[in-house]
């Protein structure tokens, strides 16, 4: 299967393998998507040096270099070097796994089909946590993934489920028949399962997710109907969820308002520069006592946005937003001037990255596989619709053979694929 449909393979692993990114295998110090990534990294790899018919990579791609310099050199002077140290080798792989990703040239027909397979992914994800849940194998009443002693976090595992979620619901407007119906429960299968981890954040970044479809579509009969399944769903879920929602204000944020006030304390201290990369939880218990209700000595940040600033400074914050910027307003845009068969595809994909922002402003996700995973996605889909409005390169008889078959392999391709109905 890697041989024949490399892209494809590369991109289903990677779909498979994120939901389930803090599951370990025993006492390792890899995650279970930690070598099912490397592997896809390897495939993508060998196919583009092989083919040697690169992407124009987007925009954004310069501002994620030197994100992650900058990132690098932090290691420099971080409070505690060994932490920093630790987590390098998972930055470095995922800047190595976006920059391989993003100047691999898909096709149209491979990208509909990594469409397909993310959602697929989230739905196997979705199906096992469920099935879990209902037998009562969960985290404090939240649906997880759970591998003996060993779960995923039911935050991570909400963040995991946006992009497919989102994917689903653009192949349910694209689709007819019966592949309308089968993604339609795929999408209410993710949508269930995002509940039930009782996420906040994901809730919120739901909403987010809708707004943006209403935005760009109107008032749509099948949204709707989707809307309305959410509702449905909402009121069916556990009590659980709603007493989070209740609670929201009375536990400060679960704690999250107080981390948020210390952060801003080593902001005042360490904002030119920031402690280090991962260095937040040593900086933190130097401030701990500015919390105004104590809980802890050292925790994570849950915001990617203090994150950046704590521990990379301005510049860091800085780089950060230019990324995440230039990538929505090159999909923004690839959604504005594509052709009526690519928008609802497009758009799926811009409500996906605006949920997964929102989702990002309470959870712990900057240096997560989900996060980077979600833009190498927009990054395609960018290239895809980019590429939709371009004539392909003729083949002349002056041409030589390896020109010619360059040509064929790096020309648009507009193949019908699952995304169309």
């Amino acid at each position: 299967m890697a041989l024949v449909a490399p892209i494809q393979f590369a991109f289903g692993l990677l779909s498979l393998a994120v939901p389930f990114d803090t599951v370990t295998f025993g006492e390792s110090t890899f995650t279970t998507s930690f070598l099912v990534t490397a592997g896809a990294g390897a495939i993508l790899l060998t196919k583009l040096l092989g083919e040697r018919c690169f992407a124009t990579p987007p925009r954004a791609a310069k501002w994620v270099v030197l994100f992650f310099v900058w990132t690098i050199m932090s290691t420099f002077w971080a409070l505690n070097s060994d932490l920093s140290t630790l987590r390098l080798p998972a930055a470095l792989s995922l800047a190595v796994l976006y920059l391989v990703a993003v100047n691999t040239r898909v096709s149209d027909q491979e990208f509909h089909w990594i469409g397909i397979l993310a959602v697929a992914g989230g739905a196997l994800a979705a199906l096992v946590s469920i099935y879990q849940f209902a037998r009562g194998m969960n985290v404090a009443g939240r649906a997880s993934i759970v591998f003996g002693a060993i779960a995923t976090n039911s935050n991570e595992l909400a963040a995991s489920l946006i992009f497919p979620l989102s994917l689903a619901i653009g192949l349910t407007l694209s689709t007819r028949g019966p592949r309308r119906l089968l993604v339609a429960i795929a999408a209410i299968l993710i949508l269930a399962c995002t509940l039930l981890t009782m996420s906040r954040g994901a809730l919120v970044a739901v909403a987010v997710l809708a707004v943006v479809y209403f935005y760009r579509r109107g008032v749509d009969k099948t949204l709707l109907a989707l809307l309305i399944c959410t509702l449905f769903l909402i009121a069916m879920a556990p009590d659980l969820l709603r007493t989070r929602m209740h609670e929201s204000l009375t536990s400060r944020a679960q704690g999250r308002w107080d981390i948020w006030l210390v952060g801003m304390e080593v902001v005042k201290h360490h904002g030119l520069f920031g402690v280090g990369l991962d260095n937040f939880p040593i900086a933190f218990q130097r401030y701990a006592g500015r919390q105004e209700v104590f809980r802890t000595f050292s925790v994570v940040p849950h915001n990617i946005y203090l994150q950046a600033l704590t521990e990379t400074g301005v510049l860091g914050l800085f780089l950060l937003f230019a990324m995440l910027r230039a990538q929505i307003r090159e999909i923004a845009s690839a959604v504005r001037n594509s052709p009526p068969v690519w928008r609802n595809m497009l758009i799926s994909y811009e409500a996906a990255a605006w949920a997964i922002l929102t989702h990002a402003l309470v959870a712990n996700l900057l240096w997560r596989k989900v996060f980077w995973f979600s833009w190498i996605l927009l990054a395609i889909a960018v290239q895809a619709g980019s590429r939709s409005t371009v004539q392909p390169q003729p083949v002349t008889a002056e041409m030589t053979q390896r020109q010619k078959r360059r040509a064929v392999l790096c020309s648009p391709r507009t193949i019908p694929g699952p995304f169309q109905g």
